[in-house]
């Protein structure tokens, strides 16, 4: 298994986001939309490869602030969950963050996956909110 940056709208990047609404979306009985997706073309992309076949990925959203970014939408294949696919992307993605000068990274977690996070060094800020119809937590790290 290994890291590398997809680039926006080619193939492995469709693959992005079927991987993304079947494992994000499909389980809420909803599809990725186009809303979901506005702005993507400046935002870094990273997939995890086993082979040739896209088992995980994530997406990142510089901020406004510049030393900041947002990990978003990060779904990872359900028979490779547990796996250490998610870790690789984050340690990845982090690497790269911190080599372009990035030093603050936030997220939107599920409550399912704040202790994931928490074990990775990102600790949480406010209350639990809704989004998706799912609980979340904002979590962040300094890289």
């Amino acid at each position: 298994m290994y890291v590398k940056e997809i680039k926006f709208n080619g193939a492995e990047y469709k693959a992005i986001l079927k991987l993304r609404s079947t494992i994000l979306r499909t389980p809420l009985g909803k599809k990725l939309s186009s809303i979901d997706t506005i702005g993507e073309e400046d935002q870094l992309h990273f997939g995890c490869m086993n082979k040739d076949q896209l088992i995980g990925c994530i997406v990142v959203k510089p901020s406004d602030k510049e030393d900041s970014a947002k990990l978003r939408q990060m779904a990872v294949d359900a028979s490779f969950q547990g796996k250490g696919v998610g870790k690789q992307l984050i340690s990845y993605a982090e690497n790269h963050l911190k080599e372009k000068g990035f030093k603050n990274l936030e997220l939107s977690a599920r409550k399912s996956a704040q202790v994931f996070y928490k074990k990775l060094g990102y600790e949480t800020i406010g209350e639990f909110y809704l989004e998706q119809g799912i609980e979340h937590i904002k979590m962040y790290k300094i890289i």
